[in-house]
């Protein structure tokens, strides 16, 4: 999602729009989360990693594409018919 302009809504289960009083002129990356118990108050300001926890997304994400690709190109190469992307059930993706 679009760190910079948007939060993390606990009450409404997605993302709102970032509050001005939340954002870090020097750091406009840091995560923002509202919190469920007072309204107005950013509990993800001190969430300073989030540069590496989004690097580590990346490359996770990065890594179940490439297996979940060659998955897919297996199966085809055995005649298999080939589902839809994003529907590998029961495939092991980290074995």
């Amino acid at each position: 999602f679009k760190y910079r302009k948007e939060a993390v809504s606990i009450n409404n289960g997605g993302f709102i729009a970032k509050k001005s009083t939340w954002v870090n002129r020097e750091k406009p990356f840091l995560l923002a989360v509202e919190d469920p118990q007072e309204d107005g108050r950013d509990i993800g300001c001190s969430s300073h990693s989030i540069l590496k926890v989004r690097d580590w997304f990346r490359r996770c994400y990065d890594i179940l594409l490439q297996a979940s690709n060659a998955a897919e190109k297996g199966q085809r190469k055995k005649g298999k018919k080939s589902k839809p992307s994003g529907a590998h059930e029961g495939l092991e993706l980290l074995g």
